[in-house]
């Protein structure tokens, strides 16, 4: 990835897209455990404390970013991942990426007994800026796992699975979309906001968001420009 995307613009109530690649494109989650890890650490961190379990790994942050960090969407790869994240401050997002990844790098190493960097370089923090661009990228999101594994084909088809079978497959937030739960660690309602035309009612915003999402084959870059990796 280009080092210009490094570049990192803070404002109060901003929007990120946030990204990174293990070094060397490396993987980064080799198993289940780590996949549930990453996660964990984020729950952690911004769930309040009677919606957590004790863990000695992040005892002294427990719900530091309670009020100050919202995930919207995310998905993991096994070499990368992509987080759409909200801050409330000017300095929430770089302080909640740091505890994140110092967290998950130290789990990491010394679990496969290793030492050094685990991602390329710092992470990525694109300000979103616009509806459309919000929108499309929350879907760019919870498809990329597909995209990057399959060949997507007309009808919500891929490789003779449904499009919805693969995404619940995935490691992607797009599960506490359409069932949504207090225990989980995305906000759904800033996206699913966004559908509210079409009903008054949750269900009926959770169909149009998943309609929105599998129904139609678009290129995203026509939406993100160069942006939109894999």
């Amino acid at each position: 990835m280009p080092s210009k995307y490094i570049v990192k613009e803070y404002v109060e109530g901003g929007i990120y897209h946030v990204y990174n690649r293990g070094v060397e494109k490396r993987d980064i989650f080799i198993d289940e455990q780590d996949y549930n890890f990453f996660i964990f650490l984020i729950k952690s961190y911004v769930l309040p404390p009677d919606l957590q379990k004790e863990n000695s790994e992040t005892r002294m942050q427990k719900s530091a970013f309670v009020g100050r960090i919202e995930i919207l969407s995310y998905a993991l790869m096994s070499n990368h991942y992509h987080l759409l994240i909200q801050q409330t401050n000017e300095h929430d997002l770089a302080e909640f990426m740091k505890a994140l990844m110092t967290s998950y790098v130290s789990y990491f190493n010394k679990k496969y007994e290793r030492t050094g960097h685990l991602f390329q370089d710092h992470y990525k923090a694109i300000l979103v800026k616009g509806d459309d661009y919000l929108l499309h990228l929350s879907r760019y999101i919870h498809l990329n796992p597909v995209a990057t594994r399959c060949h997507l084909v007309e009808e919500g088809e891929v490789q003779g699975a449904t499009l919805s079978d693969e995404m619940e497959r995935a490691h992607t937030s797009y599960r506490e979309y359409l069932q949504p739960t207090t225990l989980g660690c995305v906000n759904t309602l800033i996206i699913l906001g966004y559908f509210d035309r079409y009903g008054n009612s949750q269900i009926d915003q959770i169909k149009e968001y998943q309609k929105f999402v599998e129904s139609s084959i678009v290129n995203e870059a026509d939406y993100l420009g160069i942006y939109s990796i894999d």
